[in-house]
């Protein structure tokens, strides 16, 4: 019985790699997440500073602007309507940030998970978290070749040692964490994927071929290869709009190793492919 979770991706921004600009207009962006949430998002992950390997850094001013007035707009649509996901829940909000300041905003409002590509770099984070506690959201916490701020092309990772370096990370990370009084269950953990780990397709596959093995050694994984440079590069150097059916086979092979969640730009076709998968496991003949 396959039951990952699903973040639908909210690109509020004007460079991420693949859909820049289309939804930086508030009522673009609502759209968008009616139409990810009405296809089987459980969770909207809203990012305002888009982590593309050539994306300029833009001020934490203008980046809770970005997110807070799609986060309101969608606050009020949710308190005036009916909208669910399949498992008849209001979706839950997640925002894709790195930066103390953000954090401690959203978390003045109610957030339900942190999303952060740095795994909570910044101690100041750290603090934050303390601070409020005991009232913390669900952590994503992703491992990348840098540490850093956004995606890099180069990279000293080697396919052969990639699954020792993301454990050596995250148990370093967790054990930090849990230090802090941080609850172990709390912590999601993102291999990373493409670029974060470098431009070596077979880093990325490498990761999907051990995800079994990292759920065991570390507890909640989740994968987010959605439109990512390795399936391109795979596949001929195509563009990122034409890697959504790599994209789901990605996807399902990580579904079918049990990982707890997926983020991806296309919901629809993930949830579907799970509905499907489910009716035959389940068939009773």
């Amino acid at each position: 019985m396959l039951s990952c979770r699903i973040l639908g991706i909210l690109n509020v921004t004007t460079d991420s790699f693949s859909d820049g600009g289309r939804y930086l207009a508030t009522d673009a962006a609502i759209a968008h997440a009616k139409t990810l949430v009405a296809d089987g998002a459980d969770i909207l992950d809203i990012g305002a500073q888009s982590s593309n390997v050539d994306a300029g850094l833009i001020s934490v001013d203008m980046e809770w602007e970005r997110i807070s007035r799609v986060w309101d707009a969608w606050n009020a649509l949710q308190s005036s309507s009916s909208i669910r996901t399949i498992q008849n829940e209001k979706a839950k909000i997640s925002i894709d940030s790195f930066r103390p300041e953000i954090l401690r905003k959203s978390m003045e409002r109610g957030l339900d998970y942190w999303n952060d590509i740095t795994a909570l770099n910044d101690p100041s984070c750290l603090e934050i978290l303390q601070e409020f506690s005991p009232k913390i959201p669900e952590l994503i916490l992703m491992f990348s070749q840098n540490r850093g701020q956004k995606a890099s092309k180069e990279s000293l990772l080697d396919p052969k040692t990639i699954i020792d370096d993301i454990l050596f990370f995250f148990e370093e990370k967790r054990n930090k964490l849990t230090n802090l009084g941080i609850p172990v269950e709390k912590i999601i953990y993102d291999p990373g994927m493409g670029f974060f780990l470098g431009s070596d397709p077979k880093l990325s596959l490498t990761v999907l071929k051990n995800l079994t093995l990292l759920r065991k050694e570390l507890g909640k994984i989740l994968v987010s290869v959605s439109r990512k440079s390795f399936l391109g590069n795979i596949l001929g150097n195509i563009a990122p709009a034409d890697r959504n059916h790599a994209t789901l086979a990605a996807e399902i092979w990580s579904m079918q190793q049990n990982v707890d969640y997926i983020r991806t730009h296309e919901p629809k076709q993930l949830n579907h492919s799970k509905i499907i998968i489910n009716a035959i496991q389940n068939l009773k003949t």
